[in-house]
């Protein structure tokens, strides 16, 4: 033993003299440098004078993580498929390797001695990536300017964390490279091998839809991908074990090829070495299979929902709400940032609304016997949020899904290819298939996928998306082209098929409802108005709970839109009596109380602010005026969004009879203040005194919220559109009918 290892260092340091003067080291020095280099240039002629509050973050972590892709992406990768040719080809070329073997050292030292230079020269280049990378932030810190939410400590355990992965990840596409190296005696074939290999990992997504997991490249670019986004295990994630698995019998087979020269006498000269081939074959494919097995989360014992928030503000409750019915399932006290509750009312398996107090409301997917674990974060009006534990996977798709773009959506935006139909609606299917192969080849980093009740509804749910683009599609054809048919294929026929019209499990997904009425309604021929025509539509359905959601639904939709007492009257005598729940009876009457209450026509109830000289203003100070409220707080980020859209409409409207209200509800004033110092505003700045009651009085669940108030303090819309939607000024100017512009 100790012999092989004197000869293996002896192999070792004869590389290292012979490759000295070829530079090998210096290019993964150099390699490593340059991505830490141009992040470098780019934050220091860009700076941080534009930057928006955000989440906390470290500033090392946030600079490695943008500088890593290309390096690990093809960089890294490429430098690697050179350095195994150049390592080898110089010996082929002047005999090299037929001289060491006539020395006394083993096979197996020259072997390997070589493969530990390469392997050496990847280390040089990480470890420069590294270090520039961190001298680089430091230099970034020390001038000053970066975002103070940055935290500026070295995160030892994360960077220690990004050297390792590299190195595995590597390990895989080293051993290839290499063998390629030893076994071809001409530089080129290696050479065209490996950047053959680089670009088609590069399209590979595109062409499979998913990403490969077994292809070397793209275990290295997973590292880019994911330098901190592993939910399960802490170290290394399910690629980088098969980068450092198959890389070892990628090396004993070339190991023995080289040493007996041809395939042959190397494998199957003899039957124990036909028995160790097969062995090494069979083992590596079970380890293989067993490692790209994607996990499922186990159904738990009971139906948990924790977690831990952070905040820079304090925080209450965590609210898990009923999308459907907008009830509270569960209002879970926060103690010491953390919260926990065990669910006990039965949950249907469907998304619902985790709320953090006011401040934050996304969506989750839950069912019986799930345990969720939360992270969120929230600071600088910005929010994050992240989901652990039994439905992992399917939470993640939710993120994912919220940014994908679709080609069909364009064309109906646009009105492009309405003329076209067969390209149009082959253009739809292909994309609902493309959307449909992705989600179900989804796997998280640590490989786990959703369980199979969430594929289905999904399935179901993007089968929806494109059934009512389809229906979008045909009613624009319909009014540009009154006399041409549009014909439904074999192919929109099948997606109908799938999707049933007593579906509860998708009851709170607005596409489905949307589906769902106009398939009811279209076998409803008289000419009723269109809320009304559902309603008496779903008088076809079986009784039940799913009719008693859905007419629920409904009947609050068609309140909402009623125009006078009179409608509102008329729906509740004839259609409550259709719902059996009494619960959802006493919802309804309260909810038209509301309704009723700040309908249009209808005293505005008064309340009272101070604006930022503390002076006592209440809403009858604006009687004689039109009035435009806008209701916002300084932890809401769409309210952010807005306020230009509404201060673009405030400076255009400021020499007419309207005002423009910016009407705070935070809960300390000092938010307040340190949003509006500073800033010019032509709306008028006011903080509400009493928050919960006025929130009750103008039934507001969410914000922002814009409310339009006449001259005689009456209602005109208790629920504006977005001042950055074109309907804002159009229901303003309609209105306002003495305004000129």
């Amino acid at each position: 033993m100790k012999n092989k290892q004197s000869n293996f260092i002896t192999v070792f340091n004869a590389e290292l003299l012979k490759k000295k003067k070829k530079g090998i080291f210096w290019t993964s020095l150099i390699i490593g440098l340059v991505f830490p280099l141009i992040a470098f240039l780019n934050s220091f002629s860009k700076g941080f004078t534009d930057h928006i509050p955000q989440l906390p973050y470290n500033f090392f972590t946030w600079f490695f993580s943008h500088s890593i892709m290309g390096y690990a992406g093809f960089f890294f990768p490429l430098l690697i498929i050179i350095s195994a040719s150049r390592i080898t080809q110089l010996d082929h070329k002047n005999g090299g390797w037929k001289l060491m073997e006539t020395s006394p050292l083993s096979r197996s030292s020259i072997f390997f001695g070589k493969f530990a230079l390469l392997l050496t020269s990847n280390l040089i280049s990480i470890v420069s990536f590294i270090v520039f990378g961190a001298l680089f932030s430091f230099v970034l810190i020390s001038k000053g300017g970066i975002p103070e939410e940055a935290a500026t400590s070295f995160p030892l355990l994360f960077t220690a964390r990004l050297i390792f992965r590299l190195f595995i990840s590597s390990l895989l596409i080293s051993a290839i490279q290499y063998a390629l190296s030893v076994l071809f005696k001409g530089m080129i074939w290696p050479l065209i091998i490996g950047f053959a290999g680089l670009v088609f990992s590069l399209f590979s997504r595109a062409i499979f839809l998913k990403n490969i997991s077994w292809n070397p490249f793209q275990i290295l670019t997973n590292v880019g991908t994911s330098t901190s986004r592993n939910e399960v295990v802490d170290f290394l994630v399910y690629t980088d074990l098969i980068s450092l698995f198959l890389s070892i019998p990628i090396l004993y087979i070339s190991f023995e090829w080289y040493k007996f020269r041809t395939i042959k006498v190397a494998f199957t000269s003899t039957t124990l070495k036909m028995v160790k081939l097969l062995i090494i074959v069979c083992l590596s494919g079970l380890g293989l299979g067993y490692l790209l097995t994607p996990n499922q989360s186990k159904t738990y014992e009971k139906t948990i929902l924790a977690g831990e928030i952070e905040s820079d503000t304090p925080i209450e409750f965590v609210y898990l709400i009923d999308n459907v019915l907008g009830d509270t399932i569960v209002k879970a006290p926060i103690k010491n940032n953390d919260f926990y509750t065990e669910i006990k009312t039965p949950l249907v398996l469907d998304y619902y609304s985790l709320a953090i107090d006011n401040k934050l409301e996304e969506p989750i997917f839950i069912g019986e016997k799930d345990s969720l674990y939360i992270e969120a974060r929230l600071y600088n009006q910005e929010s994050k949020i992240k989901v652990k534990g039994t439905r992992l996977a399917e939470n993640q798709i939710i993120i994912k899904s919220k940014n994908q773009k679709s080609i069909i959506e364009y064309y109906l935006n646009e009105g492009e290819n309405l003329d076209n139909e067969v390209f149009f609606t082959t253009s739809l299917i292909e994309e609902w298939e493309r959307r449909k192969i992705q989600q179900s080849n989804y796997r998280t980093v640590d490989n786990f996928i959703p369980k199979n009740d969430f594929k289905n509804r999904n399935e179901k749910l993007l089968a929806i998306k494109y059934l009512n683009y389809w229906n979008d599609f045909k009613n624009k054809r319909k009014a540009l082209f009154p006399d041409k048919e549009t014909i439904e294929t074999d192919q929109i026929t099948a997606l109908k098929n799938l999707i049933t019209i007593n579906d509860e499990t998708l009851l709170s997904n607005p596409a489905y409802i949307r589906h769902l009425n106009k398939e009811v309604s279209s076998k409803i021929t008289d000419n009723l108005e269109p809320n009304i025509k559902v309603l008496e539509a779903y008088k076809t359905i079986d009784k039940g709970s799913f009719r008693d959601k859905v007419n629920y639904l409904q009947i609050i939709k068609s309140l909402q839109e009623a125009s006078d007492d009179t409608e509102r009257t008329f729906i509740l005598e004839k259609y409550l009596p259709e719902i059996e729940n009494e619960n959802y009876k006493a919802k309804i009457l309260a909810s038209n109380k509301d309704i009723e209450r700040l309908s249009r026509g209808n005293k505005a109830p008064d309340f009272y602010a101070y604006n930022t000289k503390n002076e006592k203003i209440n809403l009858n100070s604006f009687k004689g005026k039109f009035v435009l409220i806008d209701v916002w707080a300084s932890w809401c980020g769409p309210c952010k969004r807005e306020t230009p859209f509404f201060e673009k409409y405030a400076i255009k409207y400021q020499d007419q009879n309207i005002s423009f209200i910016s009407l705070n509800v935070d809960k300390e004033e000092i938010k307040w203040r340190s949003m509006i110092q500073n800033k010019k505003s032509e709306s008028i700045q006011l903080r509400v005194k009493e928050i919960d009651q006025f929130a009750s009085q103008y039934s507001i669940k969410t914000i922002p919220r814009f409310i339009f108030i006449d001259t005689l303090g009456n209602i005109i819309n208790k629920e504006m559109p977005l001042p950055s939607s074109s309907s804002f000024e159009i229901l303003l100017k309609n209105e306002i009918k003495e305004i000129k512009i």
